[in-house]
């Protein structure tokens, strides 16, 4: 899995480059959080969302609205892995736009699965009995 993103630096100076990144007004109100869209340059690879730093009550609904913005940019059809390894903290608002996430995706036909899991998500997710919702590969549910 690691292959896939291994371009997700260069992809996201080049899509910033372009004039559009969903998670501006995510980025301005939260510095320590980042969130980045990255599209595939070969296709047949998902495109994805890495999320770094805190996913709680303050920080979920600009990201949510980030994330709402990405999806327009995919089609149906279209895969979209969420990376969560550099996730610090999340809270159950953090994992209720997730869920949202995945509900809006599935919604427009896109497929959505996350990967990439921090501990602190994992231990969240598994609090929740939320990891065979989610489907994360790898981790034990």
């Amino acid at each position: 899995m690691a292959i896939r993103f291994a371009y997700t630096y260069g992809m996201k100076e080049k899509f910033v480059q372009g004039g559009f990144d969903p998670f501006t007004q995510y980025h301005a109100r939260h510095p320590d959080a980042s969130a980045s869209l990255v599209l595939p340059v070969t296709e047949g690879l998902p495109a994805g969302i890495v999320v770094s730093g805190v996913l709680d009550s303050d920080t979920a609904p600009d990201f949510f609205e980030g994330a709402i913005d990405a999806l327009s940019e995919l089609s149906a059809g279209a895969e979209l892995e969420l990376r969560l390894e550099g996730v610090r903290f999340i809270s159950s608002t953090g994992v209720g736009a997730l869920t949202r996430l995945l509900a809006e995706a599935q919604g427009r036909g896109i497929s959505m699965r996350i990967s990439g899991v921090s501990p602190a998500c994992e231990d969240v997710f598994s609090v929740l009995g939320l990891l065979r919702y989610f489907n994360i590969p790898g981790v034990e549910s």
